[in-house]
Order: structure tokens, then C-alpha cells, then sequence
């Protein structure tokens, strides 16, 4: 799920989305896609469109970067703008359950393995504890240099999504890369696993 269009990353082919509302983060609960436009969590059937939105405050007053499913409940990125990244888990209406300052230099986020795997903004892939504290810090250095927009899994292996290479590369938890498809002309943005 790519840019507001389902493409398969074995052949690259796209088909266009009925009423998802995303501008970034993107990511699946097995039955429902959850996005973020702004500061607003929108909750949508994959075909139907959005069945539910709520606007969440960020405590810092600054933005959300990053979502990703944590079975029955989200993990956000919240970033204050002044240089803060915290770990926000909140249930699917909205209410936090936990927040976490994590440092300075994360955006999306995607959960596998009791794992969670953050796009830093030097571009490095971090490997995170649902706690927030940093694994790994080179779990994998981007072939592509700049322009990483989205991570998601398929419960296997990560994919990461590069709007600069239009690209989406494939890596395994060694941090191996594994192979790359360039899905279309269009840049892709983030990126979710819909089954």
C-alpha cells in the first residue's frame, strides 16, 4: 500500500485505492489500514474507505511521524519540533497508554518480531524495543543515501520505500539486504504490508 494505491512488490503492478486519506504513515492491524493525515488518525476498510477519524494532540505540541500496529494497540513517533522524538502507544480510539522520550532523529516506525524498526533521519534503520530503547542503531545503512519515506514488514522481512529512488528495497532482521523493485514512475512514499 503505496501513495494511496495497493501495489504487489513482486511485480511491481499498482491499483488505486478507494477513500484512503493518508499524507504520510501508513500501517495495517490485519483487517484495517491506519493512517495519518496531519494530526489526524484515520481508521479505513482497505476497499470501503474511512470508517473513522480522530485528532490526536500531541503533549509537545509539535506533529506525529511515524505509526505503526502493535496487534490491539498503535506506537507513534511524536516529534516537538525543537529536536525531541518520544514513543507514544495508544489504543486504536486515540487514548494514550504510554509515552516515551526516545532522542532526537526518528520518523516511521514498522513492528515485527516484538520489535520496533524506525526510519532515523540520518537515514539509517534503528532497531527499537517496545520500551523505546535503542537495539541497534546501524541495524541497516541505505544503499539509497537520502530520501527513505516508509518501512512496513510482511511478518517476514522489511521493506523500506525511497520517494527520491522510487524504490522499495527488501532486508531481512540481520539487516541483509535482500533484493529492490522500482514499483511504477512515481515516487513512493510510505508504505504498508495489507496482506
Amino acid at each position: 500500500l503505496m501513495s494511496n494505491t495497493y501495489g504487489d512488490v513482486n511485480t511491481a503492478d499498482g491499483i488505486p485505492l478507494v477513500g484512503l486519506q493518508a499524507n504520510k504513515c501508513l500501517t495495517w492491524d490485519g483487517k484495517y489500514d491506519y493512517s495519518l493525515k496531519s494530526n489526524d488518525l484515520i481508521k479505513s476498510d482497505p476497499v470501503a474507505g474511512e470508517i473513522k477519524r480522530v485528532t490526536l494532540v500531541p503533549a509537545s505540541g509539535g506533529s506525529y511521524e511515524g505509526v505503526a500496529s502493535l496487534e490491539k494497540r498503535l506506537a507513534l513517533i511524536e516529534d516537538d519540533g525543537a529536536g525531541t522524538c518520544f514513543l507514544v502507544i495508544i489504543d486504536t480510539d486515540g487514548s494514550t497508554v504510554h509515552r516515551l522520550k526516545i532522542g532526537s532523529d526518528f520518523k516511521r516506525l514498522s513492528f515485527l518480531d516484538k520489535r520496533l524498526y524506525t526510519i532515523r533521519k540520518d537515514e539509517n534503520i534503528c532497531e527499537l524495543a517496545v520500551d523505546g530503547t535503542v537495539q541497534r542503531t546501524d541495524f541497516y545503512t541505505s544503499v539509497f543515501g537520502r530520501g527513505l519515506d516508509g518501512i512496513t514488514n510482511d511478518g517476514k522481512y522489511l521493506y523500506i520505500s525511497s520517494a527520491t529512488n522510487r524504490d522499495i528495497t527488501k532486508i531481512d532482521l540481520a539487516g541483509t539486504f535482500m533484493s529492490s523493485i522500482r514499483p511504477g514512475t512515481s515516487p513512493v512514499g510510505d508504505i504498508t504490508f495489507s496482506g
